[in-house]
């Protein structure tokens, strides 16, 4: 009786297990022979890397092949409408893409059995807010308890997401990479704020691309090792105060194409170990005033390109930075550098192409402070030469551009053309207005004419009565 027990356990053992696995088969992609037939993987080191972009696939594979302690699979351009829970993996290091794939929903609970994934990358899908609940990213149920997940990585770029719920990396305590690029956040909400607070380890937060008018402090005040933030493409009309909040660890910003109007002597104020600074296409950015970036005291490589309506740097706006290593700006407006301005001699790499230089004496001195790599440059910018209107390459200057007298009424610097285009533009806007004043009396004068005619029509005697004088007859006197 025992025996036959026994033999009917081990019978329903592998009845359910045949069951499940066709089951798998009807809900999963088949798996068998996904290497040989369907994907191509290659085996490298400890990592077997799994490339099944554009196949055609619907669903998850129902299982994974083989692999060393590493794995990284990459299924790209399909059409999974709905993300199943993946299989499981003992894996030590787990690397999944799923981007481009036409993804609306995700299942609850998408890593219990591979809780070992460091990188998932679901960007460019049709993703809401709904569906990230903190159920989608918890791990085994254990001890009346979900498990943490390993992730580190995660890119939800490009989706339909206009918040975060407040729970969503409730399971992911490790994770340091947040890209949120390209979605509808117009505004980071409380409860996307109290969500951001449980990722306590981020180092990198990407915001781009999001038409964000103001980054709250609540947002990233939770970040002690927050090192890299991205907020271009927003709307900003000003650098966010709140990044004083991690000032201390705050290494990388880019503040690009953003409405931002001026940069002054507090917009950086505690961004004391900020190495990198991009800050290009400020499309309202007019002049940068004096201690602009003092308080970036450490900062290696600053690019200021391509801001149409930049026509001055203070010649103080720097203070006296030490440690520039990489300074862009090109394509601009401007129309002179002065000597004081940057320590040029310790520059590696420079680039003040296609700006309104006039040469000048500055432009000289600053030419032969520049180490040889720079000025060995082929391509270098070029000035134009006040006296011949003829372009001359900037490092070719000699001490005879110090001769050239400024011509009257220019500053230090400042461009002829730009003097000119200036008298240019007050006559066409006196003649302008000129024109406007006599457009206006002339049609006053001819609308009172026309109204003098019309009450001339309705006049009880509109003929002109003539008088004649009355003959007489002069009678003779008695």
């Amino acid at each position: 009786m025992t025996l036959l027990m026994m033999n009917l356990q081990i019978f329903f053992i592998i009845l359910f297990v045949w069951i499940q696995l066709v089951l798998a088969e009807d809900v999963f992609e088949n798996s068998t022979d996904l290497c040989s037939k369907r994907c191509r993987c290659n085996l490298d080191d400890d990592t077997l890397r799994i490339d099944c972009v554009d196949t055609q696939m619907k669903h998850t594979i129902a299982n994974w092949p083989d692999h060393p302690k590493n794995l990284m699979a990459t299924f790209s351009h399909n059409e999974i409408t709905t993300l199943e829970t993946m299989p499981g993996s003992d894996a030590e290091d787990i690397k999944l893409v799923f981007s481009y794939c036409g993804i609306k929903y995700l299942e609850t609970g998408l890593f219990q059995s591979c809780i070992n994934i460091r990188f998932l990358d679901i960007s460019h899908n049709l993703l809401e807010s709904e569906q990230l609940s903190s159920d989608v990213f918890k791990g085994p149920y254990n001890n009346s308890l979900y498990q943490p997940i390993a992730l580190e990585y995660l890119d939800l770029s490009y989706n339909q997401i206009h918040s975060l719920q407040k729970k969503v990396f409730e399971h992911t305590p490790n994770l340091k990479y947040l890209n949120l690029e390209g979605n509808a956040l117009r505004v980071v909400d409380h409860v996307s704020c109290l969500a951001l607070s449980r990722a306590t380890q981020l180092h990198v937060l990407n915001l781009a691309c999001n038409r964000l008018t103001e980054l709250p402090s609540d947002a990233i005040k939770h970040f002690p090792n927050l090192t890299e933030i991205n907020l271009a493409y927003n709307e900003l009309d000003f650098v966010p105060i709140a990044l004083g909040f991690v000032a201390n660890s705050l290494q990388i910003l880019n503040i690009s194409n953003n409405p931002i109007i001026e940069l002054e002597h507090n917009t950086f104020e505690g961004l004391e170990n900020l190495l990198q600074l991009y800050s290009n296409n400020l499309t309202k950015l007019g002049n940068i005033r004096t201690h602009s970036f003092q308080s970036l005291k450490h900062l290696k490589i600053l690019r200021l390109s391509h801001n149409k309506n930049l026509t001055e740097i203070d010649e103080d706006a720097f203070g006296k930075p030490s440690e520039l290593e990489e300074v862009y700006l090109n394509d601009n407006s401007l129309i002179s550098l002065l000597p004081n301005l940057l320590p040029w001699n310790q520059l590696k790499v420079l680039d003040i192409s296609n700006n309104q230089f006039m040469c000048n004496c500055d432009l000289y001195n600053i030419s032969t402070s520049l180490v040889d790599s720079i000025r060995n440059d082929k391509n270098g910018p070029y000035c134009l030469d006040p006296r011949s209107y003829i372009s001359t390459e900037i490092y070719s200057l000699t001490n005879e551009t110090c001769n050239i007298k400024p011509i009257r009424g220019q500053r230090r610097g400042n461009s002829p053309i730009n003097g000119n285009l200036k008298v240019m533009r007050i006559t066409l806007t006196t003649l302008i207005i000129v024109l406007i004043v006599a457009t206006s009396v002339a049609m006053w004068l001819g609308y009172a004419k026309w109204r003098t005619y019309q009450r001339s029509l309705h006049y009880p005697f509109p003929n002109q009565i003539i008088y004649s004088p009355v003959a007489t007859t002069e009678f003779p006197r008695f």
